[in-house]
């Protein structure tokens, strides 16, 4: 009786779920003209979601060797070693009527290439950092990654209009780029 039950680990034992929803990301872009940590905090309160994080463990390449008509696997080297991430924003206007998420990420990108005037900056000038933490439903942490020498990528949807989006909100999205991470996963080991 209640076998499908008994035999399960995670049943008996009460294990949680993880919900893809219990997540917030911390983005610290570099000193922009007219931002402050008021603006770290709105940046925060507009993620909706973000994809990429399967980077987290990239591809490995294969090196194949035959031996008669067999063949023999290996793993090669990374494919990649950079993150890809792509990042979700809601949008809102303040009272003084600036769409201030569309505004700071477009100073960071500004930074790196400015469109209007032609210019590029140097990455020392454009390089931030993201903090990516995904919670327990109480409120406990079971996954932290610090992203390091982050940089802006396209920024999309900021301009796609529809006069039968009824009561839809605008988004936008934006794709960021990180050099390198630190992975902290409750369970698996710590290296420095």
């Amino acid at each position: 009786m209640l076998s499908h039950f008994k035999n399960s680990t995670a049943a008996v034992n009460k294990y949680e779920v993880v919900n893809p929803a219990l997540f917030e990301v911390t983005l610290l872009p570099p000193t922009l003209d007219g931002t402050d940590d008021k603006t770290t905090q709105l940046l925060l309160e507009h993620v909706i979601s973000i994809s990429g994080l399967d980077g987290l463990n990239p591809s490995m390449g294969t090196v194949i060797q035959k031996y008669k008509q067999a063949d023999r696997v290996y793993l090669g080297v990374p494919e990649t070693t950079h993150l890809e991430l792509s990042m979700s924003f809601s949008l809102n206007i303040n009272e003084a009527n600036e769409n201030y998420i569309y505004t700071t990420l477009r100073k960071w990108y500004n930074k790196a290439f400015n469109p209007a005037i032609g210019s590029y900056g140097l990455k020392k000038d454009y390089c931030g950092s993201m903090v990516i933490v995904e919670y327990n439903r109480d409120g406990s942490i079971w996954r932290k990654t610090t992203c390091i020498n982050v940089i802006p990528g396209q920024l999309t949807g900021m301009n796609d209009r529809n006069i039968n989006s009824g009561n839809e909100a605008n988004e936008l999205s934006m794709t960021f780029y990180a050099d390198c991470w630190d992975d902290n996963t409750v369970g698996l080991p710590v290296y420095e």
